[in-house]
């Protein structure tokens, strides 16, 4: 978002038109894409080579889960997660603190959801239950 230093986002969803389109809100609210991926893998590695400034993660991916997928993220990229996902339910089951939006989304969620993960500065998985929507 303008002004908080973070720019850059990865987008890690395997449903190609549901990327487009959070990438089109994303673009609108003043973030580039730094790259997208499908599946666990390419999440990784993609955070390893792209060096994002957040990433916002599916829970259902091609291969493996966001999950999953940010829990080894983290393990070489100190980025923040943000979930939207469908599953919301099987996110707070794996990673009961993390921040997660429910889909469908709205641009108003995104950014709030956004704000919420930025502003804890913290690994998503250390945060309170509550911050999940």
């Amino acid at each position: 978002m303008q002004g908080s230093g973070i720019d850059r986002v990865l987008i890690v969803e395997d449903d190609f038109l549901a990327a487009m389109m959070l990438s089109q809100m994303l673009e609108e609210i003043g973030f580039e894409i730094c790259g997208t991926a499908a599946s666990e893998d390419d999440a990784v590695q993609a955070a390893i080579d792209l060096r994002p400034h957040l990433v916002i993660s599916d829970f259902r991916l091609k291969s493996g889960d966001g999950v999953s997928a940010s829990e080894r993220i983290r393990d070489f990229v100190d980025v923040p997660v943000l979930f939207v996902s469908g599953s919301s339910d099987e996110v707070r089951g794996r990673a009961p603190a993390a921040v997660c939006i429910d889909k469908p989304y709205t641009l108003d969620g995104i950014r709030r959801g956004i704000l919420t993960v930025l502003s804890a500065q913290a690994p998503v998985i250390e945060m309170s239950p509550a911050n999940c929507n």
